[in-house]
């Protein structure tokens, strides 16, 4: 996998609390720690996330990163990089 090197400042509006994801190969960024107040920096757990979902080899559903709504989160300049443990990765961004 390529290196992608992203600056992301995300404004959604939904719940990190109450969306669980499509399933348990599903990795929100808010169980690594984002807050998603438009304040504290949440790249670290955006790294957190994406270096579990590249590391989940799970072969029934492709692993998916979860950015969901309701919430403003703020990351730095952050390298989302591989090589994945699965051919196919998904990020899906809620907005509400």
């Amino acid at each position: 996998m390529d290196l992608l090197i992203i600056s992301l400042l995300i404004f959604s509006i939904a719940s990190c609390n109450f969306w669980a994801g499509n399933g348990q190969n599903t990795f929100n960024v808010c169980s690594y720690g984002a807050k998603g107040d438009g304040h504290f920096d949440d790249s670290e757990a955006f790294g957190k996330a994406w270096e579990a979902m590249c590391g989940s080899n799970e072969s029934t559903t492709i692993p998916t990163l979860l950015v969901p709504g309701g919430y403003t989160f703020y990351v730095s300049q952050t390298e989302f990089k591989g090589p994945c443990k699965s051919n196919q990765v998904h990020i899906q961004v809620h907005i509400s």
